[in-house]
């Protein structure tokens, strides 16, 4: 996950006549990152509230002058409130909530499984700093997994929910986003499809940090976690790149670091650091491995803003860098 330093919110925001806290949000669960909602009526006012937390225009979210919610993914919310007055009649009041928190895409493949065949997950932003759990069999528990990758197959044709946890220590924000697996028994007589390369295992990590200003990003680190023999490649555009083009191996250097797992390295790209990159740079890394599914990432520098962040598949055989199969 790209970490950047910001300017400090305001802790809470007036969206007259209701006030929100905090402002902007973060993603929560639970009782974690609760946003409170209060309305403070004039005094001796005879009137009742209503509110609209979740933007459809209903107002049955929540009843009263004070009132919570969380929210479990990222998103833009109009937050509506109506006030009854036994005197003025009715209002209603509007603001619009940011929800900031880690992304929780992720993509599956095969696109079709069949009873029996194992399903790949993957993360498709990547690490975030506090970590991804994955719940891959419905019961409401992240437990079933740890990290950017998961697998299951499923003995049973329906549908099934998978979801994922995304965890920013940084900023307190948990995430969390499910989708539906079609599993399908395999039709009789019919050939079953070539084989398809297989994720490179662990399936790539990578991290930028750094500190955003108006003339671009001043680069504190970046860094792929890789597999051992795997190829990355990084490629610089713009203002203040100290160099077009870096490759390197992965391979086993010193004592494994903490928490890296087995086979895999964190490989450093320690040219780029304390450079300011001005707006409109583009990075673009590459981390591939013979006959495997590799992966791509671009960060475009922007102003006053974290580097847009793209993640792709390096499909063997394909020229460019591709979607991922998803269902």
């Amino acid at each position: 996950m790209a970490l950047f330093a910001f300017g400090a919110a305001d802790a809470s925001a007036a969206c007259s006549p209701f006030t929100v806290d905090p402002f902007p949000a973060l993603t929560g669960y639970g009782n974690v990152n609760l946003i409170t909602f209060t309305y403070t009526p004039p005094l001796g006012a005879q009137q009742s509230e209503a509110w609209d937390l979740d933007g459809d225009g209903q107002f049955n979210d929540a009843f009263g002058e004070t009132v919570e919610r969380t929210y479990p993914t990222r998103r833009n919310v109009t937050i509506g409130l109506r006030v009854s007055d036994s005197q003025a009649g009715v209002s209603d009041y509007y603001c619009g909530l940011p929800v900031n928190g880690p992304s929780v895409s992720f993509v599956s493949f095969p696109s079709a499984p069949v009873i029996g065949e194992q399903v790949t997950f993957v993360y498709s932003p990547g690490d975030p700093d506090g970590g991804v759990s994955w719940d891959l069999n419905g019961d409401g528990a992240f437990s079933d997994a740890q990290g950017p990758t998961a697998f299951r197959s499923f003995e049973i044709p329906g549908t099934y929910p998978v979801a994922v946890r995304a965890t920013d220590n940084v900023t307190g924000a948990v995430s969390t986003g499910t989708q539906l697996i079609s599993v399908n028994s395999p039709v009789p007589g019919l050939k079953p499809a070539a084989a398809q390369p297989r994720l490179l295992a662990p399936f790539p990590i990578v991290r930028i940090t750094g500190r955003i200003g108006r003339r671009g990003a001043r680069i504190k680190r970046l860094t792929v976690n890789a597999p051992f023999g795997a190829s990355i490649t990084v490629r610089c555009r713009g203002r203040g790149c100290p160099f077009h083009l870096a490759t390197r191996t992965v391979a086993p250097v010193g004592r494994p670091a903490k928490g890296v797992p087995a086979g895999t390295a964190v490989v450093r790209i320690r040219k780029l650091e304390k450079h300011l990159l001005r707006n409109g740079t583009n990075i673009k890394v590459y981390v591939s491995k013979s006959g495997s599914i590799g992966k791509f990432t671009r960060f475009k520098i922007r102003r006053e803003r974290p580097p847009l962040r793209h993640d792709l598949g390096l499909v063997p055989g394909k020229p460019a860098p591709s979607e991922c199969p998803q269902t």
